[in-house]
């Protein structure tokens, strides 16, 4: 049996924009406590679910839009998310780690347990975009557009050999759009240096 969820949540954000930059700007931080969190953790046979005690979840998201010339934009977004269990003393504990290489979980309790009191998981995302318009004819609009995004590591599960490494995406997409018959032509690609990523 286990008890349920309580939280509270805070947020704060500001919407601004400067027409004489020609910049728009949106951000927003935010921070959540929740008591008797229902933390579901892998305990190399089944799934346990058990009250993790307290938990905070806390971020800050920012995006930018600037219209650098009549022509050429450029997006800008960042955001910052972390989970951090103020107490938690029996959760699972490492499974690949200690079959693979024999190195047992530091965090080990007598009780078979693992003490995550105090640990977190912070991961960070950021984005940039340029897009490029042009005009090459009359009744004939086009652009390209890129954007490379980066996320770093990962670390949810805590297991050394789980851990998801950071990892950067490049996508790409060009377009044509001929008004007056009212046609779009887009082509597009994504992930187009084929980065492998994941768990």
């Amino acid at each position: 049996n286990f008890d349920a969820e309580t939280s509270e949540s805070l947020e704060v954000g500001i919407k601004a924009e400067f027409p004489e930059q020609a910049l728009r700007v949106n951000a927003a931080t935010h921070l959540t406590t929740i008591d008797d969190f229902q933390a579901s953790s892998y305990n190399g046979t089944n799934f346990i679910l058990r009250n993790a005690g307290e938990k905070t979840a806390s971020g800050l998201e920012l995006e930018l839009f600037w219209q650098a010339t009549e022509f050429t934009e450029f997006t800008l977004a960042y955001a910052y998310f972390n989970n951090e269990f103020k107490q938690y003393e029996r959760a699972a504990c490492w499974v690949a780690t200690p079959v693979h290489t024999g190195t047992p979980d530091p965090s080990e309790n007598a009780d078979g347990y693992c003490d995550r009191s105090g640990e977190g998981d912070p991961s960070h995302f950021a984005s940039l975009g340029l897009k490029k318009n042009f005009s090459p004819a009359d009744g004939i609009e086009s652009y390209i557009f890129s954007e490379y995004s980066y996320t770093t590591d990962l670390d949810q599960s805590r297991d050394p050999l789980k851990l998801r490494k950071g990892y950067g995406l490049l996508n790409l997409r060009a377009g044509v759009n001929f008004v007056e018959h009212g046609i779009n032509l887009t082509l597009w690609g994504r992930n187009v240096l084929n980065k492998s990523y994941g768990a």
